[in-house]
């Protein structure tokens, strides 16, 4: 997945996001036009599931270009950032994976959902319906704190390939100033990608060359510089002292006479 990413053109991104879209929102539309019409034709309600089984796989396919491009930069490029930079991969992955988790128990909720309604259409038993919706009302409620956490999660996610990639293209930390621009085309994938994946090609490429380091920066992927040893402590006698520069008292030892 790494190496597709890191090789794939900005046009090439941008057909498959924008083109797989489009493509399941027309299966989407020609499904519940069928749907629509059966359900007149029998006078009944229409069933939603069926669009929640082309719905679904959508958003499987768009979290997975979206995540994995996302991934591709900051997992696959984190042996190019500076050493200097401090960045928390281990809670980049935590947030990585929790959006994915919410995405797919939302979408079980909401079939679930759908699918209780459409059987209970037809029953007159009001008492019934109700308690075999409370569940899922129950669920709804329960859900908005996770979906307010995996918004923040993947806002979380944005920031970091923003600065770990402009960190990696000046050699050293980048400011918020600095990579705020690539926050918001991260945000704005479809635009993102026309500007953000050359210079992905092009520090993933064998042949770039990273900027030269700032003071105290290095690379991550070179050893540590060998520490220089310390230097020895000159010794000069007591009185050498005081012909040094600076601490002068008297020329010559003769000086000293006729002072007793």
């Amino acid at each position: 997945m790494k190496a597709f990413f890191h090789r794939a053109k900005h046009w090439q991104l941008f057909v498959l996001l924008v083109g797989g879209v489009f493509i399941f929102e027309l299966a989407i539309m020609l499904s519940m036009a069928s749907t629509f019409k059966s359900s007149f034709t029998r006078n009944r309600p229409p069933d939603m599931r069926s669009f929640f089984w082309i719905f679904i796989p959508m958003m499987v396919f768009v979290m997975g270009i979206i995540f994995g491009w996302q991934w591709s930069i900051s997992w696959g490029l984190k042996e190019k950032l500076p050493r200097a930079v401090n960045m928390n991969f281990k809670r980049f992955r935590a947030f990585m994976i929790f959006p994915l988790v919410y995405l797919i128990l939302y979408m079980l909720l909401i079939v679930g959902f759908f699918s209780t309604m459409t059987n209970l259409a037809s029953t007159p038993n009001s008492d019934l319906a109700l308690q075999s919706m409370m569940p899922y009302i129950f669920g709804m409620i329960l859900i908005i704190p996770l979906h307010l956490f995996a918004m923040f999660c993947m806002f979380h996610n944005i920031y970091f390939c923003a600065k770990l990639l402009k960190s990696i293209e000046l050699g050293r930390e980048a400011e918020l100033g600095e990579y705020i621009g690539y926050f918001f085309l991260f945000w704005f994938n479809f635009v993102g990608f026309w500007i953000i994946q050359p210079s992905v090609n092009r520090i993933s490429s064998a042949d770039w060359t990273p900027p030269p380091p700032h003071p105290g920066y290095d690379f991550a992927n070179t050893p540590n510089p060998t520490t220089s040893p310390p230097q020895q402590k000159e010794i000069v006698p007591a009185g050498e002292k005081l012909k040094k520069k600076d601490n002068i008292a008297f020329e010559h030892d003769d000086d000293f006479e006729g002072l007793f």
